[in-house]
C-alpha cells in the first residue's frame, strides 16, 4: 500500500490504495472511525443518525461480498486476521453484525434511544 495512511489508535490503516471492499472491511474491524464516501473521517460517536442508518444500510447490501472478501484473506494486503468468528456462507450478516464497527454503531443508535431491528 503506497501513499498517506489514516490509522485508530489500533494503528489500523483505513484508506488510501485499497479497494472499496478492502476499504469496508478494514473500516469494520475496528471501533472508532468511520470514512465517509468523500474521504471524511467520522468519530462514529459523533456521527449523526441518519449517516449512521445509511452507512449500516450501505455495508448491510454488501454483506456476502465483504465476508467472502475476508474469507479467503484477500483484506489488508493479504493478512487479515479477525478475532471474530467466521460464519457460514449463508450467515454472512450475522458475521457481518458482529464486526466491531457494526457493534459501535448499533450502540451509539441504542443509545440514542433509535430502534435498531439487526
Amino acid at each position: 500500500m503506497s501513499g498517506p495512511r489514516i490509522t485508530t489508535q489500533r494503528s489500523r490503516p483505513l484508506a488510501v490504495g485499497m479497494s472499496e471492499p478492502e476499504l469496508l472491511i478494514n473500516q469494520l474491524i475496528q471501533d472508532e472511525v468511520w470514512l465517509d464516501a468523500e474521504g471524511r473521517v467520522h468519530r462514529i460517536e459523533d456521527m449523526r443518525t441518519g449517516h449512521i442508518v445509511n452507512s449500516v444500510a450501505y455495508v448491510q447490501r454488501r454483506a456476502a461480498e465483504i465476508e467472502t472478501l475476508a474469507a479467503v484473506g484477500r483484506a489488508l494486503d493479504g493478512d487479515l486476521v479477525l478475532d471474530e468468528p467466521r460464519w457460514s456462507a449463508a450467515e454472512p450478516m450475522r458475521w457481518l453484525n458482529g464486526l466491531p464497527a457494526m457493534r459501535k454503531f448499533k450502540a451509539v443508535l441504542l443509545a440514542r434511544g433509535e430502534e435498531v431491528a439487526w
